[in-house]
């Protein structure tokens, strides 16, 4: 387990930016289909959304950059891990539109590997959420914030430090950072 002063110093460091208008461009994709989906969904006791990945088999980069979320009814239903979320409401997850990523990775041409876009990715959705958040979408939606956590299927401490720079860390527990390998005491 990691300690709370080491995740602190690289929450402290970790600073994403976008590079360029390509960037930008797509942290603005981002936001628009977030901000649909929020509005769309239809149940009100969320307690988590999240920005993940599908990775396809082919040779060339094929990623698929999905949302999910989950339910506080679902979660008390099911249990499970409750931030993991393998374990969340199945029948939903929407996947942002090809046409998105296809021109993102056309203009950006200089990933050596699927991992390389997919933390590139993870850094410009957590601009986005940040964005979001400070506009106050979930709270307007929902009545309070609900966090957007950036993931694939491991979680690390990298999870907890994307989660904390964009949504804060009062909408998490100690749950959550235990799940990435953290011991922080809330």
């Amino acid at each position: 387990m990691e300690d709370y002063m080491n995740f602190e110093e690289i929450l402290e460091k970790y600073s994403p930016a976008a590079e360029d208008t390509a960037d930008r461009e797509f942290i603005e994709s981002l936001k628009m289909w977030i901000k649909q989906l929020i509005f769309w969904i239809a149940e009100d006791d969320i307690y988590v959304m999240c920005i993940c990945f599908i990775m396809g088999a082919e040779e060339d980069i094929d990623l698929e950059v999905c949302f999910a979320y989950n339910t506080e009814s679902f979660y008390s239903v099911h249990r499970g891990e409750r931030w993991n979320f393998c374990n969340w409401k199945e029948d939903y997850m929407d996947v942002l539109d090809d046409s998105v990523m296809k021109k993102w990775l056309e203009m950006k041409s200089d990933f050596e590997d699927e991992n390389e876009v997919m933390e590139k990715i993870f850094d410009l959705a957590v601009i986005a959420i940040a964005e979001i958040n400070s506009e106050n979408i979930s709270c307007g939606r929902f009545g309070r914030k609900v966090p957007v956590i950036m993931t694939d299927y491991e979680y690390y401490y990298m999870t907890a430090v994307r989660a904390v720079k964009a949504n804060g860390y009062d909408v998490f527990d100690r749950e959550f950072f235990e799940y990435c390998g953290l011991e922080i005491d809330l």
